[in-house]
């Protein structure tokens, strides 16, 4: 698997893929990974004016700013990243779920609103309590920590305050 935004390749060894092990890029596909990597950038230069101006004077696009794109372009719902992959053996699958961590937004980063028990043409919003509205659980990813959250969204009910 190669990976266009870092330009490097990936294999995936092990009984079941868990090992991620980064190679160079076959000599071979060199030349069509550095294109369809071009093709790619210019397509996402159309979310950022950044992006164009460094491709119109020939300069190197920073990862942080391919990423920063890619991000705002999928949120807008612009843009779909493909990735590839087998459930089989889980090759790919790790990098998959780091894509949804870079470029979903969390739940934490929304608004979170309901209905009004009363009146359900009016939303209502949900303020986060810890220990209420939220349970966090960690897993580790290649051994550094990744949070994700279980929304649980509880509304007061009307005999109780808060």
């Amino acid at each position: 698997m190669i990976d266009l935004i870092t330009m490097k390749s990936y294999n995936f060894e092990g009984a079941k893929g868990e090992t991620v092990v980064e190679v160079p890029i076959p000599a071979h596909m060199q030349e069509e990974a550095e294109a369809m990597r071009q093709e790619m950038l210019e397509s996402l230069s159309m979310y950022s004016d950044q992006m164009m101006e460094l491709l119109l004077s020939g300069e190197e696009v920073p990862e942080d700013l391919i990423h920063e794109v890619i991000r705002k372009g999928v949120q807008e719902q612009g843009l779909t990243p493909v990735y590839v992959g087998s459930a089989y053996k889980n090759k790919g699958v790790q990098l998959l779920l780091d894509a949804v961590l870079r470029y979903l937004p969390s739940p934490l980063e929304r608004e979170i609103k309901a209905k009004d028990y009363e009146d359900q043409e009016k939303a209502v919003d949900l303020i986060l309590r810890s220990g209420q509205a939220i349970r966090r659980h960690g897993v580790q990813d290649r051994g550094r920590s990744v949070w994700s959250a279980d929304l649980h969204a509880a509304l007061p009910r009307h005999d109780q305050e808060g």
